[in-house]
């Protein structure tokens, strides 16, 4: 039996008990809204964030939240979707594995009467009832920006990009921002592309081993695109065991700790800042409102590869040596004493 089958099998399943439920007792009693949060995984340092902040600003609204996490495997995500809708849950948000291949479940959580949020990650295909992210392509734009400018003496300024996985649809998003400043760039011959990475996780060993490879063929370089700054972290550290870490410029997006002592110590040129409260919270906020059929008011949407799906798009922020303070610090994200490693 395939999982398709089976999972709408399990859809079938809770609609019969649900009925039975409501015939045996009449009327059902009031009782908390039940959200299922489905992560893919803890491996980059912001998700656990994510997923705290959302627990507690769902809770404090009267919620009750229940949390799986997939550790990157799609069939595993897509059982965890499928416990979930056991449970009884009134809403789902969900972080895609595989934004291509979750479309399929997604769309049956739809039909079922569920209402779905795709959390950061676009669920393609999916018809989610809302889409709640920064703006991927944005961020992609701000982190080809900052190297251009950060080598704009560089004549012509050779580059390498390591995209994220190919299965996540923000990769796909940030690459075409990238190309957006690049692509003009290029056919002026100010900018040379010597290689483009694409890999099959958001995985550090992964991005080492590829990036490892491809230095020897690419010759001299001056700048590296990393979709984020978990593959910059092994990247900065390659670059340094083959003496060229001087030379070369590495940005990054997340803002994590490791990447924001690295911007201010020289090593990596910027990340870029997507606060993490405003999304989390706006999602459950969201996620409060679906439950009860309540109407969004959003007039924006994107579409998914077959539906049009309500977007609530966020600004990302670019960070450097220069606005560390004014934005990271007294943003509350990462204390000073962490970042500078002051005692």
């Amino acid at each position: 039996m395939s999982w398709k089958i089976l999972f709408q099998a399990v859809l079938l399943t809770t609609a019969l008990v649900g009925c039975q439920v409501q015939q045996n007792n009449g009327a059902a009693p009031e009782k908390k809204i039940k959200i299922g949060l489905a992560m893919d995984s803890f491996v980059v340092e912001r998700w656990i964030r994510d997923r705290d902040i959302f627990v507690s600003t769902a809770e404090s609204l009267g919620a009750q939240v229940i949390v799986e996490v997939a550790n990157e495997d799609e069939d595993t995500q897509v059982a965890q979707i499928g416990s979930l809708v056991r449970q009884g849950i009134d809403v789902l948000v969900v972080v895609a594995t595989d934004s291509k291949k979750l479309g399929p479940v997604i769309r049956q959580v739809h039909d079922s009467g569920i209402p779905v949020i795709s959390y950061d990650r676009l669920v393609l295909n999916g018809k989610a009832d809302l889409y709640i992210s920064y703006d991927n392509i944005k961020s992609g734009v701000l982190m080809a920006q900052a190297l251009v400018h950060q080598l704009r003496k560089r004549k012509p300024i050779r580059l390498v990009i390591v995209n994220g996985a190919r299965s996540d649809n923000n990769a796909t998003l940030m690459n075409v921002g990238y190309h957006r400043v690049l692509d003009p760039l290029v056919q002026k011959g100010q900018v040379q592309i010597l290689d483009e990475i694409w890999l099959h996780a958001w995985s550090s060993n992964e991005a080492e081993k590829a990036f490892r490879l491809a230095l020897p063929k690419v010759g001299e370089l001056d700048g590296v695109i990393a979709a984020d700054d978990l593959l910059a972290e092994p990247i900065v550290r390659v670059l340094s065991q083959n003496g060229i870490l001087d030379h070369v410029s590495v940005v990054g997006m997340d803002a994590d700790l490791a990447a924001c002592q690295r911007i201010v110590e020289g090593t990596q040129t910027m990340t870029v800042y997507k606060p993490i409260a405003n999304l989390a919270k706006s999602a459950a906020h969201y996620a409060i409102l679906l439950a009860q059929h309540q109407a969004l008011g959003i007039t924006q949407f994107i579409n998914d590869g077959s539906f049009e799906v309500p977007y609530v798009k966020l600004e990302p922020i670019a960070v450097n040596a220069s606005n560390m303070m004014s934005v990271i610090v007294k943003g509350g994200f990462h204390r000073e004493n962490e970042i500078y490693r002051r005692p």
